[in-house]
Formats: C-alpha cells, structure tokens, sequence
C-alpha cells in the first residue's frame, strides 16, 4: 500500500522522509497480525475444533523508500557530484536501520480527527535483510522487512492513571483504554502509606485480579508489578512468590472508553498509580 493517510515515518528516530530519501510503501501497516494456535479435528465430525483463545502472533513489515542522488537537504555534493550522495544516503540509511543487533524503534504520525496528530511506535528486528533496487542511474529503491516480535502499535504518549490516598475500599474508578487491541504490558506501582497487607487490583469486565498476598506490609513500602516485563518488585527487590492471580495470562486490559477497574485491601492507606500506552492492530 502507498502510506498515505500517514506521515512522518521514523526509525530509530531518524526521519524517513527527506529530499534524500523517502518512505514510499508500507506494506503491513493497515492490516492486523495473524494469531498463533491452530484447531483440532475431531474422529467422526466434519471439520475442526476451535479451541481455546488465540492470542496474536509476531508481524511483518515490508518497507520501501526511494533513495535520491542528494543529500536529507537536497543539496548535490558540488566536488563528487549526484552519485556521490547516492551512495553516501545507501550507507548512511543501512546504519539508521542496523544501529543495534535487538529491537529497534519504528514510529509514524496519524491524525487524530481534531486537527492534530498522534504518534504510534512499535519495537522492530531487522532480520531479512537490507537490499537496493536500481530504478534509473539516479534513483535507487531500498527494501527492508521488519519483524514486530509484540505486534500491536502503542499511542504516545504514556497514559498515567493516578488513584492518590485511597482509605476507602474497595476503590472502583473507570480508565480509558480506547484503541482497537488489548494492554497486556500495563505497570502497576502501589506506594504503601500506612502498614497494611494484601492489596489488589482487578478489571471488573473481564474478572482478571492480581493480588500482592503480603500480610506485612509497612509505611513506604513500594510495590511494582510490570506485566509486560514480568517483574514483580518490593522495594526493588524480586517478589514473585507473593503475587497470585486469577487468569493465566495475568491482566489484559481491552479496549474501552470507560474501563472499570476496582482496588481494593481490607485497611490501610495507599497511592496507586497506573502506567500504560494504549494499543492499535
């Protein structure tokens, strides 16, 4: 597909659209990931068994840019000339696309239906390759597929969700997660401010709970659950013993305008704080 719609295509922040290169195709980018799993076939019935829920699998991308004999300002070099800047912008834009061996960041810009725009990114691996077409002495296309191993575009920025000095439990407030895919990565911090034991946090449309079962809690006591990361922390400290929950794939949030959430603990006093990006297919 040619990205139109979009704009200000990024990787690792470096702009991919310049007078020296530009980013003309995306394919993958209005679609969705497939899902992992596969059906079982029964003895003696037509067809399969669909079983279970399939969750989402990795994506691929596959980008092409147009590459120019001159350079990001669309200046020719005056001593070595247009195919100096040729070759100069292939080099340099194999560097912007390999600038570590992990995961690297891949960002576009999409309106946002007010007059403005938000920024989606996504954590991508380069693992096919970087390969140059030439289209006419003058112009070359460069190809790269790129591999999203968590396949779902976060919105910047950071949503933070703020519950401070709750004494009154449970605690039942409402967060917006509204995009098209769920938060599986979100961060839970609970700063303890008066001893206490045992709090937790649950999404009420979907049952999921996450319990910290410690009965011995005490003032600036810190608890950090980070979902995505699989961490749980006290006091910086690994804890994972001591968190229980109800689902297996732990919390995922989906995608509402008003989501209710509640917190709740038999006593105490606590600041509760809710770290997330949410997510787009």
């Amino acid at each position: 597909m040619t990205v139109t719609g979009y704009s200000n295509f990024k990787m690792n922040g470096v702009s991919l659209q310049t007078y020296g290169w530009n980013f003309e195709v995306l394919d993958g980018l209005a679609g969705m990931p497939g899902r992992r799993g596969s059906n079982r076939s029964t003895p003696y019935q037509d067809g399969d068994f669909s079983y279970g829920e399939k969750f989402f699998g990795s994506r691929l991308f596959a980008a092409q840019l147009h590459v120019y004999p001159q350079d990001a300002d669309g200046v020719v070099n005056g001593v070595d000339g247009a195919r100096y800047n040729l070759n100069a912008n292939m080099d340099y834009l194999k560097g912007v696309f390999n600038q570590n061996a992990g995961l690297q960041l891949f960002s576009y810009e999409v309106k946002d239906g007010v007059g403005g725009s938000v920024t989606r990114d996504i954590d991508v691996e380069i693992l096919a390759g970087f390969t140059f077409t030439e289209e006419s002495k003058s112009v070359m296309t460069a190809t790269v597929v790129m591999n999203a191993p968590r396949p779902f575009w976060r919105e910047k920025p950071l949503t933070t969700v703020n519950r401070n000095a709750i004494t009154v439990f449970p605690d039942n407030f409402n967060i917006d997660t509204l995009g098209n895919a769920p938060i599986g990565d979100l961060i839970i911090t609970i700063d303890v401010n008066a001893a206490s034991s045992t709090p937790s946090l649950e999404c009420v449309s979907t049952g999921d709970k996450i319990t910290f079962n410690d009965p011995s809690l005490i003032l600036n006591d810190q608890i950090v659950i980070d979902l995505g990361a699989r961490t749980f922390k006290k006091n910086t400290v690994r804890a994972d013993a001591l968190v229980q929950r109800t689902s297996t794939w732990f919390m995922r949030l989906p995608t509402a305008a008003s989501l209710a959430m509640k917190f709740d603990v038999t006593s105490g006093n606590y600041d509760l704080q809710l770290d997330y990006y949410r997510k787009w297919l």
